[in-house]
């Protein structure tokens, strides 16, 4: 690598860009054409946080039997954090035993995949524990958004992130 491309890695890493919302896997708060500030400082060195709505690919990975292109980005929101639990219950997520309030969501949260998915041993909802330097991630039209539920691999590693959105945005 030159200086020159080491140089304008940093500055695309660290800058802020803007990105074209497509679907609707973010309504209410997000519609289609929307453009948002993404922040690729935040995601490389900021601190990744519940609630953060983050941009990320998947390049490579599996989805919906088929590979991820790495021109597919992906609009979502971290619910869970590293080393969390992860409950989905009765359309109601929970967080380590807490119920997670959100006023951003559109519709009720089910489990529509059964893969590497536990269903908790009291029968009462699908268990998902976020492994170290990973994210669980969901749109906010739940019903209707293809997120950690659905990914054959349910978590997102730090490093598939480019960008968190910049609030106000």
């Amino acid at each position: 690598m030159t200086w020159i491309t080491i140089l304008i890695s940093f500055f695309k890493a660290v800058m802020v860009f803007p990105m074209v919302i497509s679907g609707g896997s973010m309504l209410p708060v997000f519609h289609e054409g929307d453009v948002v500030q993404v922040s690729g400082w935040e995601a490389r060195v900021g601190d990744i946080e519940r609630g953060d709505v983050v941009v990320f690919t998947m390049e490579g990975a599996e989805l919906s039997g088929s590979t991820v292109r790495n021109e597919m980005y992906f609009v979502k929101r971290v619910i869970g954090l590293p080393g969390e639990e992860i409950v989905i219950r009765d359309g109601v997520v929970f967080v380590d035993g807490i119920v997670l309030d959100e006023p951003y969501v559109r519709g009720e949260t089910w489990v529509s995949s059964f893969e590497d998915v536990v269903l908790s041993a009291d029968g009462g909802g699908f268990v998902y524990t976020v492994p170290e330097g990973e994210y669980f991630v969901l749109g906010d039209n739940r019903e209707a958004s293809i997120d950690s539920r659905n990914f054959v691999r349910s978590f997102v590693p730090r490093e598939w992130v480019v960008g968190v959105v910049e609030a106000g945005t």
